[in-house]
This record gives structure tokens, sequence and C-alpha cells, in this order.
């Protein structure tokens, strides 16, 4: 089989586990379901979903404070983000998920149209992700469970002891079970918004391609140990 018939499978086999689009509807609201967030936008580059509770505040066109809570975030622009433990930057278009508390803020990119779009930086370190990258910045050596704690699959997961007790862990993502096992993005797979598609649609022909370049890496795990 051709590199290029391999890969239409492996989409066409992703889009059949997203489900099938449906029907459009408009403007950027989803169904007032009990818990479900909507994309909040204006003046910026950038418009993000929020879970409830999370501390957010937006202090400029192109930054915010996530003091803690869940962001799901894309940026049309360079845009800053800061937590209580590490700062993100994001140079161009780019979308990723960010869980922020006052000892850890992990963030997740799912899509960029950059490479290396994406830095998280803690004590002079500097991590550029791509798309099925993470980067869990914690104040203390954090514990297998703790790395894995939203039952998302990971492989190549990598602890590096900064000072002051702080650690930076990288690993890759499946970002398939990502879009079924987050619950801002979750969201996102079940939306019928046609915006909300396109996103989803994103996200999957990037892992498929992943899937193509990365896969001799090994399956992904959702167990404890490391």
């Amino acid at each position: 089989m051709s590199a290029k018939r391999g890969l239409a499978a492996v989409v066409f086999s992703c889009l059949l586990l997203a489900g099938a689009p449906a029907s459009s509807a408009g403007g950027l609201e989803l169904d007032n379901q009990p818990g479900q967030t909507v994309w909040t936008e204006g003046d910026h580059v950038f418009r993000y979903r929020a879970a409830s509770a999370t501390e957010l505040k937006i202090t400029g066109k192109d930054r915010m404070e996530l003091t803690s809570g869940n962001l799901l975030l894309e940026t049309t622009g360079p845009c800053e983000v800061t937590t209580p433990i590490a700062d993100i930057f994001i140079r161009r278009k780019a979308l990723v998920l960010i869980h922020a508390k006052q000892t850890s803020a992990r963030c997740l990119a799912l899509w960029d149209n950059d490479l290396g779009a994406v830095t998280v930086v803690c004590q002079k370190r500097h991590v550029r992700l791509g798309p099925g990258q993470e980067a869990f910045v914690t104040d203390h050596d954090p514990k297998g469970s703790e790395i894995m704690e939203d039952e998302i699959g990971r492989r190549r997961v990598k602890v590096h002891v900064l000072g002051s007790g702080k650690a930076v862990t990288t690993d890759e993502f499946s970002l398939l079970q990502a879009l079924e096992r987050d619950p801002l993005l979750h969201e996102v797979f079940r939306s019928p918004d046609a915006r909300d598609r396109l996103v989803k649609e994103k996200i999957i022909k990037i892992a498929a391609v992943l899937n193509m370049v990365t896969g001799r890496r090994g399956s992904y795990t959702t167990g404890a140990r490391y």
C-alpha cells in the first residue's frame, strides 16, 4: 500500500471513530444543556472555553492569567498565558488545552500551523510542543498516577527535575483519547456547531498523520508506570 493510500485509510478510520458530522447550527453557542460551556471571544487574538469554577483574567488583547481551572484555547496570533507555576507562549495559530492549579500546570498541544508554535517556560527551561505533545509542570517530583490522572493514554514519558524541587514532565499523548475523555474537548466532539466541527476535524487529521509518522514508537498507555 502506498503512503498516500495508507494515510487516507487512517484518516477515514479516524473520521468513522469520531462519527458522521451533525447538521450545522448557527452561531457559536451550544445547546443549553447542563454543564456545557460556550466559546468566549472578542477583540483578542484568541477565543476560549473555560470549565466552571475556572479562575481566569484577561489582561490584554494577547494575554491572560489562568489561576486555576481548565481552559481550551484557540489562537490566531501571538498569545501568552500565565499560570501560578509556568508561562505558556503561543507564537501563531494553535489550539491548546491547559489545566492549572497552584502547584501544577498542564499544557497539551492539539493543533498548530507552525512547528514549535507552543512553548512552556518554567525557571528558564523552555519546552517546545507540537501536536500530540504535553508539558506537565509541578512544584514537586510527580507520581505516575498524577501524570496519568485524566486517563488519557501517554507514551515516551520523561521527568526533568528543575531547581527548587520543581519538575517538568514531557510526553506524547493520544489526541483521539483526549477528544473522548477530556470534558471540554468532548463538548467540541459532540457539538453540532460548524466551527466546532472544523476544530474536531483538525484534531482527527493530525491524529491520523501522527499515527503514520510516529506509530512505531509504541502504543499509548493509561497505566501509572512510566
